[in-house]
């Protein structure tokens, strides 16, 4: 008697897609200064800005995309 022998079809294999926040660089504008690097610290006494450095990425502007964790795939 002949045995028979069920397949499995494969499953297609999906291709990474490239992450949407970062568009695959990996990089994305920090979330707390919103990509300036800076932070409004007050006033001096006639009234203009003080800015200091952003405490999230310490002034690079940019960080590692939270969605992709840098990978620059998702």
């Amino acid at each position: 008697m002949p045995v028979h022998q069920t397949y499995r079809k494969a499953k297609p294999v999906e291709a990474p897609r490239r992450c949407h926040r970062c568009n695959g660089t990996g990089q994305a504008p920090c979330r707390v200064c919103g990509g300036s690097g800076k932070l409004m610290r007050g006033a001096d006494p006639n009234g203009h800005p003080l800015f200091g450095q952003c405490e999230g990425c310490f002034g690079r502007k940019m960080v590692r995309c939270q969605t992709c964790n840098g990978q620059l795939f998702v």
